[in-house]
């Protein structure tokens, strides 16, 4: 299966620097469901450095910063789903 965060299809982005794309969700549990995802391809957060992660947490408050503009939401719901057991799909 290819990776749908490695080669998105240009009308999910809605974000994308050197490190890291901001994406609609294909399948939204929620109206603003967005992904913010490491541009490098890894499968886990210990993988990743620590640069990453700093831009991942960034890209998460803009991404927050856009829907709160846009939206004007009540609250956030922000997770990760880290492995299969705690219910990453891809």
């Amino acid at each position: 299966m290819e990776c749908p965060f490695c080669n998105p299809s240009d009308e999910v982005i809605l974000y994308e620097d050197g490190l890291i794309r901001i994406l609609l969700d294909s399948y939204p549990a929620s109206r603003g469901h967005l992904l913010v995802v490491p541009k490098r391809h890894v499968e886990s957060w210990e993988e990743l450095t620590e640069e990453e992660k700093t831009a991942l947490v960034k890209g998460i408050e803009l991404a927050m910063k856009k829907l709160r503009e846009v939206l004007k939401p009540d609250a956030f719901n922000v997770g990760m789903n880290l492995g299969s057991a705690a219910g990453q799909t891809v």
